[in-house]
């Protein structure tokens, strides 16, 4: 997405049923757990948390609140 609007999401599909691929690794957006947006806002988005612990670096929002791969709420 380019030019001077400042909130413009990018909508990647295939045709048919074959699955969207990607070449090179996505980054994710990183925040800690202080940071993390609205999970109402992102539902069903990703983040990448710097201070988590243990296998508590990637979460989910669920559109209420942003969960660790375990189901456990973040905070």
């Amino acid at each position: 997405a380019a030019g001077v609007v400042t909130n413009v999401s990018l909508d990647l599909r295939s045709k048919g049923t074959s699955p969207v691929a990607v070449s090179m690794p996505l980054q994710l957006p990183t925040y800690t757990v202080a940071t993390l947006p609205s999970p109402l806002t992102f539902a069903r988005c990703i983040a990448f948390v710097s201070d988590g612990t243990a296998n508590k670096r990637l979460a989910v929002s669920d559109g209420v609140g942003w969960r660790w791969p375990d189901g456990n709420l973040v905070g």
